[in-house]
């Protein structure tokens, strides 16, 4: 939550936009707050500092479904109280969860930190209800491993579920990402292997295998061909714990009548019916015969199915359904990226890919050598004139656009919407909105994610083919410009660059800010720029998100939200940097930085078609079309959304593409788990022709369909109610809401589309905790300082432990000096003198990601209580391609040791 314009009212405080900044994730503030009269170049004179003592509070929101190992490291190297490493005193989790924790098989001092210990703490138990197709994962992080490769993690820990009653082992120890096969109890063993690691503990809902509509038998399949999962049951609990394995078996269970054709145990068989054959079913051979032998054919494998759905020893049964052609990426992380479904955007990729187009990103440079950019990129230019700012040890004569690799603070954010708009459609990794299209890098904003006007413009006008400080000019200009980035104040040179580029043909989109404020935030606000707001995944405005004047909405994130259960956080996942600038590392970030790349991303792909057709989109049209809602869903007040949430169906449909008429549920999945038993989803159509509603249902009695703002066609929003009188208290359930409809005058065969819903009775005694948590005060020079330096830590001004209050975290500090501040919080649950850890609980203000310089003081008075710095934490992760060889680097924050206070020790 960030600070409202009614709010600055209150207290003495303003933000130091010096230049323009990145809009959120990566590096780099989000504009906005008051505007300094000093240059924007960092160097301005430093605020008079007085005696008078200052004090700083806000509130610290955590994800809902956030939970804590009960025995981390506490006090001066000593477990807390609570143990949960017996079987009889396994801790009760909640269901779905994210949980942090830690365990080593081994006590000692740290390697990083000599004068700190750490415990042992063998295996972590919990006990928790899951639902059959739920996953349960396990992501390790070492604790005193610094910058090594966390691809192994592997080696410090084993994920294993057990079944409660009969003691036998339900997955592999090797297997970090486990699907529950029925629904049930389940006990969860986390044993460490060796080192000390800290470890996020996540039970998700897995879309695929919670659907269970039975049997579509009028749908396309392949005759003969079943598809089945048998319940595999692994060795029982391995005695006194010992390193002893289970290991799966590959033997089918017994069949008969049909024979396997392809499959392992871990994804299912697909097998072949043996008397689905034509003399099984032939009666006689005359010109009816193949009919009669095509329905006997269909309706054995029904009925095999049928049977096999009868054993106790299947999990799952099917036909082996024929799917139309839809172009699917493959990458290995696409599934986790749920903000494209929002935007409809796999219906559009039957029609556009982007190429052809190129996409000018403005920001602070991209890693070239990422993966995800191989073939990609055109060539760029590096326009950071300030040495200290732009650290490539160039003296800014701009020959290198991907900074260093090593500095991963202000590089991952260009990196990150590089990735939403065109990441390679690969096979591996992410995949980006217009995955075909071409990427122009631009450096502008330093290591600071800050960046002075003139260079911006330069860059602009690099980009629009126009004269530049560079002396060069692309082969061929951009068709679009991405600027993820913005200030408060309005710049007539910066408006007259951004009109000659679209004199010149580009389109310029640009992020809102993330300010949580209506005030105008610079260059979005110009005329001639698509501004982006950003919303959360239930297609809320997400509560960082700038609002007012705002041309369109695009998914930006929430972290603190999980709302499909897939046991991450509700983020916009795109590329980010590695340790060594090579390998594949990718991470969650939020602001409208992450919302304007998927503009972008459309409008390539309508740019592409037009281009394709020898035909030209120029930007006054983009325009014309966004405006006239033809672009976009409307989900509410244009002062939040403008025309509405993009939506790349549409807006190919918009160009006569030939877009199939679908009907969608959204969001993708849907959870009740909190005290309020109501959510709201909309039902939304779109393609070549208009669609309407026949039915929409859940499949149990407890869940209710409510129309609350629909149209004649049924399309609009609807509410689902649960009833949970007959749940008991942590009870969870899951059911299934699906759709049906027509297409209007188009004799097509139905549409339909099915969502899972799980359902939890809230427990009072889960309250939401990240544990001991605590804020941090950074002063600007010594961020400056340790960002100059590619200091791996950054020393504290003063720590305080946050209070716990009904799920929400209160901290305040006193006595602090005027000045310049950076302001965050994290948990330190291995006990090192390091905070912000990977697998940590983390956060900063305003969001993580992008920072914000606090300037308080100096004052008349004696002093002032600033409060609502309100800000967000959420577990710290990071993900690699499954081949990659490198991992995601971060800057720690290190508390002094005249800090460690025994006070602090006792806290900590």
């Amino acid at each position: 939550m960030l600070i409202r314009a009614d709010e600055c009212r209150r207290f003495i405080i303003a933000f130091l936009v010096l230049s323009l900044t990145a809009c959120g994730g990566g590096g780099g503030g989000g504009g906005g707050g008051a505007a300094d009269d000093s240059g924007p170049d960092g160097e301005e004179e430093a605020p008079t500092v007085v005696e008078a003592p200052f004090g700083i509070s806000g509130t610290i929101t955590i994800p809902h479904n956030a939970q804590i190992d009960g025995d981390t490291m506490g006090a001066q190297g000593l477990l807390q109280s609570a143990t949960n490493n017996l079987l009889q005193s396994a801790q009760p989790i909640a269901n779905p969860v994210m949980l942090s924790g830690y365990v080593s098989r081994q006590s000692g001092s740290y390697k990083l930190d000599a004068a700190r210990g750490y415990a042992r703490d063998e295996v972590d138990y919990f006990v928790v209800e899951l639902l059959a197709g739920q996953s349960v994962r396990l992501q390790l992080y070492p604790a005193d491993e610094g910058r090594d490769n966390l691809a192994d993690s592997q080696q410090f820990a084993a994920l294993t579920l057990y079944d409660y009653q009969s003691m036998a082992a339900v997955n592999q120890l090797d297997d970090l990402n486990t699907e529950v096969a029925s629904s049930g109890r389940y006990y969860i063993e986390v044993a460490s292997r060796g080192a000390p690691a800290l470890y996020t503990l996540s039970i998700s809902q897995q879309i695929s295998t919670l659907s269970d509509p039975g049997i579509d038998s009028e749908a396309e399949f392949a005759d003969g061909e079943v598809l089945v999962k048998f319940k595999v049951q692994m060795p029982a609990l391995r005695s006194a714990f010992n390193d002893t394995q289970a290991v799966s078996s590959e033997v089918v269970p017994d069949l008969t009548g049909a024979e396997v054709v392809a499959g392992n145990n871990s994804t299912g068989w697909r097998l072949q019916i043996a008397d689905a054959t034509a003399s099984a079913f032939s009666v006689k051979d005359d010109q009816r015969s193949g009919l009669r032998l095509q329905k006997g054919i269909r309706q054995r494998t029904l009925e095999y199915i049928a049977e096999l759905r009868q054993r106790d020893d299947v999990a799952w049964a099917e036909p082996n359904y024929l799917r139309r052609a839809y172009l699917e990426p493959a990458d290995e992380l696409y599934p986790l990226q749920w903000h494209y479904p929002l935007i409809n955007l796999a219906s559009a990729w039957d029609s556009s890919t982007g190429s052809g187009v190129s996409v000018a990103v403005i920001d602070t440079g991209i890693v070239t050598t990422h993966s995800e950019f191989a073939g990609q990129l055109l060539p760029g230019y590096d326009f950071v004139s300030t040495e200290s700012s732009a650290r490539d040890g160039d003296e800014a004569d701009g020959t290198e656009i991907d900074d260093d690799p090593s500095d991963t603070g202000a590089t991952s954010h260009g990196t990150h919407v590089a990735g939403t708009v065109a990441a390679a459609n690969d096979n591996r990794g992410v995949v980006g909105v217009a995955f075909d299209a071409e990427i122009m890098p631009i450096r502008v904003l330093g290591s600071d994610g800050q960046g002075l006007d003139s260079d911006i413009i330069e860059g602009i006008r690099f980009a629009a083919g126009l004269d530049n400080a560079s002396g060069q000019r692309p082969e061929r200009r951009a068709d679009i410009i991405n600027l993820s980035l913005g200030g408060p104040s309005s710049s007539a040179a910066l408006k007259a660059a951004i009109d000659e580029a679209e004199a010149a043909g580009v389109l310029v989109i640009a992020a809102a800010g993330n300010e949580a404020t209506s005030r105008a935030s610079y260059p979005a606000a110009y005329d001639t720029v698509v501004s982006v707001s950003a919303v959360d995944q239930s297609k809320q405005l997400a509560p960082y998100s700038n609002y007012g004047a705002i041309d369109v909405a695009a998914p930006g994130g929430n972290i603190v939200q999980d709302l499909n259960s897939d046991g991450n956080p509700d983020g916009v996942l795109s590329s980010s940097n590695s340790d060594d600038g090579s390998g594949a590392a990718y991470a969650w970030y939020q602001g409208t930085s992450m919302a304007a790349p998927h503009v972008s991303g459309v409008a390539a792909l309508m740019i592409s078609v037009k281009k394709l057709a020898g035909e030209i989109l120029t930007p006054s049209e983009f325009r014309d079309y966004l405006r006239a809602g033809e672009l976009t869903e409307n989900i509410g007040s244009k002062s939040f959304y403008g025309a509405g949430l993009i939506d790349a169906a549409r807006a190919l449909q918009a160009l006569d593409g030939d877009i199939s008429p679908y009907v969608a549920i959204s969001p993708a999945a849907i959870s009740i788990t909190g005290l309020s038993s109501e959510t709201s989803f909309t039902v939304l159509s779109g393609g070549a022709l208009p669609v309407s509603v026949r039915s929409l249902q859940s499949n149990v009695p407890w869940l209710t369909v409510i129309a609350e703002d629909v149209d004649e066609r049924g399309l609009g929003r609807y509410s689902l109610r649960a009833e949970r009188e007959g749940f008991s208290t942590g009870e969870v359930r899951a059911a299934l809401l699906s759709v049906t409809a027509q297409v209007d005058g188009g004799g097509s065969a139905d549409l339909q589309q099915q969502v899972n819903v799980l359902v939890k009775q809230p427990d009072p005694r889960e309250l939401s905790s990240v544990g001991a948590l605590f804020v941090g005060l950074i002063r600007r020079e010594v961020q400056d300082a340790a960002e100059a330096q590619q200091a791996e830590s950054i020393e504290l001004y003063k720590i305080v432990e946050a209070q716990r209050v009904e799920g929400e975290y209160r901290y305040q500090f006193n006595d602090v000096e005027s000045g310049e501040y950076f302001i965050f919080a994290s948990t330190n649950m291995d006990q090192d003198s390091r905070l912000s850890d990977y697998g940590e609980a983390e956060g900063e203000y305003p969001v993580l990601g992008a920072k914000q310089r606090i300037l308080i003081g100096p004052v008349e008075a004696t002093g002032q209580q600033i409060d609502g710095i309100d800000f967000t934490v959420s577990n710290l992760t990071t993900l690699t391609s499954p081949s990659a060889t490198s991992a995601t680097f971060k800057q720690t924050k290190r508390i002094p040791p005249e800090m460690m206070t025994q006070s602090l020790r006792q806290a900590l």
